[in-house]
């Protein structure tokens, strides 16, 4: 918790004093140091954790992510080739080295790394975007296709009932600009002039699908919150080049002043009963969120995401370890390759490096391929609307393309456009009659909410 770090450094800093050998307590010590905007400090940490248990692949993939955040990729990939080899299935490691490859130009090697952490991760939609920008790269749009149809399920493989999409939420109030008033001062409906409307509420789409969950049933909703300090810019210097501009825009992200990703887990259980009760529960539920939304920190954008799982009626009220969450859509479904919770957004730096800019020309304007790999990439990072825009464009230039109507069926979600969505997965099953990932996602869109007290239709 952020209130506790200086309290925890205090004690990995006293237990490095009394047992430098402790590599744990060197490494737990770096990385609250590395929050902290210290990248000497942590560096020195992380290598001295290394140097006490070399054969410990999380600290090589730990001291890999800590290179990459400093451009350095060539002593990146070193230490996380390391870390795959000590531990051959560490998915998270394969999906950095082979976007760190790529950065150096080895496009083979980081298309082989690539398809070896989709096949230990087939729902890994990050490794699946990076692995099919490289097969057209490769000018292979067949194997691409296959390798994005795979990235668009609503509902899991082996069926169940459950939901899980991500969606983005701007959170926190926007710092006054110099010479600007704070919004609390301005007179009465007055904007900015460079104001945006007003974006749909982002959390409806959670209530639509709590309200979705049948009355006999209960259900346990998680979600999962991480709010990211927003991109400053930064203008690029003589000889620059783009890829070191991006990399100064990002370098806020661990300074003091720019600010850090903070990270908020909650679960909701939903009971079943009568029509009234789960009305009450449903409203407690969204009005906790939105609380917790409104509390986001100044200068943030908020990446949510929501797992819905079903239960028997006795199990609602608690999450049951013996009936994990079966999820039906998000962009990395990859479980934690080292039996640790810890909520990463490593892997959306990974996205963030291949989108382009504001204003800035795509690099394949009239390919359908490209833009589904762009609108996936989107989707990943929660931005509904620009990625519903780029699968748009990619059905446009090929009505006939599977995997961007599986794309506007999941765009359509995350935008709360269930209709779109659902017609987009109809479109999909017009080409490809058997395709499970349409034939699922439907199945879930077509199930009836269950009825609510309020007036209105809340569906």
């Amino acid at each position: 918790m952020e209130g506790e770090s200086p309290a925890a450094e205090a004690a990995f800093k006293k237990a490095t004093e009394l047992d430098p050998s402790r590599a744990d307590a060197q490494m737990n010590l770096g990385s609250i140091r590395e929050t902290r905007g210290d990248v000497p400090g942590a560096l020195e940490l992380f290598r001295k954790a290394i140097d006490l248990d070399k054969k410990n692949p999380l600290y090589r993939f730990q001291l890999g992510q800590l290179y990459r955040k400093l451009g350095r990729d060539a002593d990146a990939a070193e230490q996380l080739r390391e870390a795959v080899r000590l531990e051959p299935t560490y998915e998270d490691a394969m999906l950095e080295l082979g976007c760190a490859e790529e950065r150096l130009k080895e496009d083979k090697s980081a298309a082989a790394t690539l398809k070896r952490a989709v096949s230990l991760k087939p729902g890994d939609s990050v490794a699946r975007m990076r692995l099919a920008r490289l097969q057209l790269k490769a000018g292979d749009a067949k194997k691409a296709r296959a390798t994005l149809a795979e990235a668009f399920h609503l509902t899991p493989e082996a069926g169940g009932a459950g939901l899980q999409l991500s969606v983005s939420y701007a959170g926190g109030k926007r710092a006054a600009r110099p010479g600007e008033l704070p919004e609390d001062a301005k007179p009465h409906g007055e904007k900015p002039a460079d104001a945006m409307p007003e974006p749909a509420d982002p959390l409806a789409v959670f209530e639509r699908n709590l309200r979705r969950v049948p009355l006999d049933k209960g259900a346990v909703m998680r979600v999962d919150a991480v709010f990211l300090p927003r991109p400053k810019l930064a203008r690029a210097g003589p000889g620059e080049g783009a890829s070191l501009k991006k990399a100064l825009a990002r370098a806020h992200d661990g300074s003091p002043a720019g600010g850090r990703p903070q990270a908020v887990r909650r679960d909701y259980a939903l009971k079943a009963g009568d029509a009234a009760p789960r009305d009450a529960q449903i409203k407690s539920i969204m009005d906790d969120l939105r609380r917790a939304m409104a509390e986001a920190p100044p200068d943030t954008d908020a990446r949510l995401g929501m797992n819905l799982t079903f239960t028997r009626p006795v199990e609602a009220g608690r999450a049951d370890a013996e009936n994990p969450a079966k999820v039906s859509y998000q962009p990395r479904q990859v479980g934690n390759d080292m039996g640790l919770w810890v909520i990463g957004t490593g892997w959306m730096a990974l996205v963030a490096e291949v989108l382009p800019d504001a204003g800035e020309k795509p690099e394949h304007p009239d390919d359908a391929d490209w833009w589904t790999t762009t609108g996936l990439a989107h989707a990943a990072v929660g931005e509904g609307q620009r990625a519903d825009a780029a699968f748009r464009r990619a059905t446009e230039l090929d009505p006939k393309s599977v995997p961007a109507w599986l794309g506007r069926g999941v765009s359509g979600v995350m935008v709360g456009d269930e209709l779109a969505a659902a017609d987009a997965l109809r479109r999909a099953l017009d080409i490809q009659p058997r395709n499970k990932a349409a034939q699922d996602g439907l199945k879930w869109l077509m199930r009836p909410a269950a009825p609510t007290t309020a007036t209105g239709d809340k569906k």
